[in-house]
């Protein structure tokens, strides 16, 4: 099976996180917004739902001011479309952080920032 480079990004950031963060690792969904689909699996997943532009990757946890943590994969010189960042300042304006990301390196760095750098203890 061949990947495009932000799947070989996403599916390594997933195994990284079920590695080392086991205990919040079911807490990271991917939304399946993108891919190719077939007219009539198109208006089946909008009429279940689906949107345009929502991030790749979105973490159930709230933490710190946060709600939770949306994450959109980008490789390379890849840009975000008009509908994520539509996306991105809605869910930001609504108490969510929202982060691009483009290596695993910096997707390790900002779970592991986001899940140790909101203890209680910080925020008193």
């Amino acid at each position: 099976m061949r990947h495009n480079p932000e799947e070989r990004l996403q599916i390594a950031c997933v195994r990284w996180m079920q590695y080392q963060w086991p205990k919040y690792a079911p807490c990271l969904q991917h939304l399946a917004n993108g891919g190719y689909r077939t007219k009539a699996e198109a208006s089946i997943f909008k009429a279940m739902g689906v949107r345009p532009g929502y991030p790749d990757l979105f973490l159930f946890v709230a933490r710190g001011p946060y709600h939770g943590l949306a994450v959109e994969l980008k490789v390379g010189t890849n840009k975000q479309t008009p509908a994520q960042v539509e996306c991105q300042d809605r869910l930001r304006d609504n108490g969510y952080q929202y982060v691009v990301i483009r290596t695993v390196e910096d997707f390790q760095q900002l779970i592991t920032s986001y899940l140790t750098d909101w203890s209680p203890t910080k925020l008193l």
